[in-house]
């Protein structure tokens, strides 16, 4: 199942990419500013989030790679983003881990 779903997701790449390339250029809407530094701070966070997750576990490492998208990237109040972010994390466990018997990383607390 993971090779049919790896083909078809490279199959469907392909086809956009295609389909991009063969279209006549268009005017790009003005970007708002900022938007390629929250390109790089988002990568940058993804990476250190890659890194994190052996070590601190799924839990943890979800929850504040949340917060930081949600308090620097959105903006959102940080009440609201660490609520947020912890309710999101905890659920995703709960889903994956426990419904679903994923093994999640469960860091120094398992």
């Amino acid at each position: 199942m993971p090779l049919c779903l790896a083909v078809a997701l490279a199959l469907v790449g392909m086809i956009l990419l295609w389909h991009a390339l063969r279209e006549p250029e268009s005017p790009a809407p003005p970007a708002e500013p900022g938007a390629r530094w929250k390109s790089v701070v988002s990568l940058a966070a993804l990476v250190a989030y890659t890194f994190a997750l052996e070590p601190v576990g799924f839990v943890l490492a979800t929850a504040a790679l949340l917060f930081f998208f949600f308090r620097v990237l959105d903006g959102q109040r940080w009440w609201i983003a660490l609520a947020s972010a912890v309710a999101v994390s905890v659920l995703s466990y709960l889903v994956f881990a426990r419904a679903l018997n994923v093994r999640l990383p469960e860091g120094p607390w398992s």
